[in-house]
Parts: structure tokens; sequence; C-alpha cells
């Protein structure tokens, strides 16, 4: 009893906040953070992570396809490997069709999203 009485002491005084702002204007005695992040607005920062997943998912899929045809030719006829580099190629070529869509279907999104709220 007397460790959890001594943990909620200690853990209330980081409870203790002080006021804070997360943009450009400081007014004296306020903490003042700035915004880590590039983007302004949540369509932007969803922007800016479609475009982050897109460079790292269209040539990590292209690999994959490699590996695929690689696995494809190496096969020497036995099914089991024929079947496992043919879903290898097409699981490949589903995550770089929806890595280059992740735009559109963003853009798609926000049109139904700002139609629902309007």
């Amino acid at each position: 009893m007397n460790k959890f009485l001594i943990f909620l002491i200690i853990f209330g005084i980081f409870l203790v906040v002080v006021p804070v702002l997360a943009d450009d204007s400081c007014e004296p005695g306020l903490v003042c953070i700035p915004n880590p992040l590039k983007a302004g607005d949540i369509p932007e920062l969803i922007h800016d992570i479609t475009g982050i997943i897109q460079i790292v998912v269209i040539p990590l899929g292209i690999i994959m396809i490699m590996i695929g045809g690689f696995q494809y030719m190496t096969s020497t006829g036995n099914e089991e490997k024929v079947t496992k580099a043919k879903k290898t190629i097409m699981w490949a070529i589903i995550g770089v069709v929806i890595a280059i869509a992740a735009n559109f279907i963003t853009g798609i999104l926000e049109e139904i999203i700002g139609k629902i709220n309007n």
C-alpha cells in the first residue's frame, strides 16, 4: 500500500501541468513548443504520410516482384514453390498498386468527409 501511495504522489507531481501553447505566439510565463510536424492540418499530414508510404512501399514491392520471379525461375517445376512464387508476385503487385493509389484514395475520402460535414 505504501508503494502505491508513493507512486500516486510522484505521478501526481508530474500531472501538474504548465499551460502550453503549440503555436508561434508565446505569451510571457507560458512554455512554447514548436510544431514538430511540417503539416499544418490533418489532410496535409495524411498526404505527407502517404508520400512516405509510397517512397518505402514502391521500391520494396519492386524488389518483392523480383524475388517472386527468382522463386518462380528456380522452382524447377515444384508446384508448391510455383504457387508460393505466384503469391509473392501477386501480393507485391497489390501492395504497389495500393501505394500508387494512396493519394487518390485519400482524395476520395476527403471529398466524402467534406460532403458529410457540409
